[in-house]
């Protein structure tokens, strides 16, 4: 099912970020596709910003078009609104696509979204079911997670890579350790969402349009938020070469493709291990498994 998800109040960069988070993502077999509300004639969510006049206004003009609208509510403090939909400003970006996960959940259930007209969505082209450059042994751990959203208090990483399916294996592979995620395409991108959210962990492509992940490692590197996260690189350039400008860009660890889940999880858990000052309880308590 195509759910057109209206995006309304919110700032120009705030909706070009979430934008792209809710259109790389699908939920069982629902695909979403975000968009400023000025540019939406019909829409199934709304995503309000509650301090916005305008988002308020705009979102009364869409329920009544739609009466069944469903939104989720953004506030300082996530008070705000009679949705029981409620995020808080500062974790919007982690926690949008579990909120939209229990929103279809429950209003699938309730058949909310059996009224309307059809609304046409582009829609990418379905991945590749077997890539070539998939690693074996990640691919089948991805394809076997518990897609299940996590907790504010779980750990999170930040996964930049310009293939989509590379992006969707690393998340499946990061859930199998009880490790949220979210993605990004380019380092521009990247760095937005780094600015937006914590994170506890980063992998970077190596090659990618505009900056790459040398370049993408660095600017991390010199930000006093963002120094001490671990930084991982999973990249098919493995010559002694590019290990060496990995290592003077700051990486922690430098995985060539194809990677296995044997060294993929023994390079998170030593990375991991290290960031948290060998604390395997604290990990734990964050929802990190082996």
């Amino acid at each position: 099912m195509h759910l057109m998800i209206a995006l309304c109040g919110l700032s120009a960069r705030n909706t070009r970020v979430l934008s792209y988070v809710i259109n790389s993502v699908r939920v069982d077999e629902h695909v979403f596709h975000a968009e400023a509300s000025e540019t939406v004639p019909y829409a199934h969510i709304a995503i309000v910003d509650a301090a916005s006049s305008e988002g308020l206004e705009l979102y009364s003009r869409l329920r009544e078009t739609n009466p069944q609208l469903v939104s989720v509510t953004i506030s300082a403090d996530g008070s705000a609104g009679d949705s029981p939909y409620r995020i808080e400003s500062r974790s919007l970006f982690l926690k949008i696509i579990g909120t939209l996960s229990e929103l279809v959940s429950r209003e699938i259930m309730r058949k909310t979204f059996g009224l309307g007209p059809a609304v046409e969505v582009p829609v990418a082209a379905p991945a590749p079911s077997r890539p070539a450059s998939a690693p074996e042994d990640m691919r089948a751990n991805a394809e076997e997670a518990d897609a299940a959203p996590v907790s504010e208090h779980s750990l999170w990483a930040l996964v930049v890579d310009d293939s989509a399916v590379t992006r969707e294996q690393v998340r499946g592979a990061l859930s199998q350790l009880g490790i949220g995620c979210e993605v990004a395409e380019s380092a521009e991108m990247a760095m937005t969402l780094l600015e937006q959210c914590r994170f506890d962990i980063a992998f970077l492509d190596v090659v990618m349009p505009g900056a790459d992940g040398y370049a993408l490692c660095r600017r991390i590197r010199h930000n006093p938020v963002t120094r001490r996260m671990p930084v991982l690189m999973l990249t098919s350039r493995s010559s002694p070469f590019d290990r060496a400008r990995g290592a003077l860009a700051g990486c922690d660890t430098y995985l060539a493709k194809p990677i296995t889940w044997t060294a993929f999880s023994q390079a998170i858990d030593k990375a991991l291990l290290k960031h948290f000052h060998n604390d395997r309880a604290q990990m734990a308590a964050r929802g990190y498994r082996r």
